[in-house]
């Protein structure tokens, strides 16, 4: 369970070396209290990770289906779904069907890679899907940078993301699972 619930601020200025995206941004976060530290660190990487003024924080906790995050197009239509945990293959396929683009940050050492296994393989060959297995001990050191008010210097590139505050630079792989549906090799 979580400890508390609340709206945490944090102030970025976003590097994407990757995308060529550079911006500077005040994000707010709404904290369930039956969010832990760690998932509401990783909501906020993925904002990080898909910057976009077009992106938005969703209400999945509060709202059935609902995503954690949603990229709208020009028209309003959905653009990228982002799901944040280890989401059933009937969700998948529902936000396949609702976004061309659905990115999953998996975390939970062992278990993100024992659900990404037991996902079908027409799930994990689904048009437009990202998994990003994030490893657990830099997500538990990620969820101990937590604060009510954040500020962080943020640089991707090369399926790496820096994240620069007072208390250092913790560097986290983003590199997403292979593309075409094939299963990545078990991390150490």
């Amino acid at each position: 369970m979580g400890e508390r619930s609340g709206l945490l601020r944090a102030d970025l200025r976003i590097d994407d070396l990757d995308r060529g995206h550079h911006g500077v941004y005040a994000v707010r976060l709404a904290r369930h209290p039956s969010e832990t530290a760690e998932r509401l660190m990783i909501r906020l990487l993925a904002f990080i990770g898909h910057a976009d003024t077009a992106l938005n924080f969703g209400r999945d906790l509060c709202v059935a289906g609902e995503p954690a995050l949603l990229q709208t197009a020009a028209d309003g239509s959905p653009a990228l779904w982002v799901e944040v945990g280890l989401p059933g293959a009937r969700r998948l396929l529902q936000a396949a069907g609702r976004a061309p683009r659905v990115s999953v940050w998996a975390f939970g050492g062992r278990a993100a890679e024992a659900w990404w296994q037991r996902l079908p393989a027409r799930v994990q060959a689904l048009p437009g899907l990202e998994v990003r297995l994030l490893a657990a001990a830099e997500t538990a050191a990620l969820a101990a940078r937590m604060a009510r008010t954040m500020r962080f210097d943020c640089r991707l590139q090369h399926g790496r993301c820096q994240l620069t505050d007072a208390a250092g630079t913790l560097t986290l792989q983003l590199q997403p699972r292979p593309a075409g549906g094939t299963r990545p090799a078990p991390s150490a």
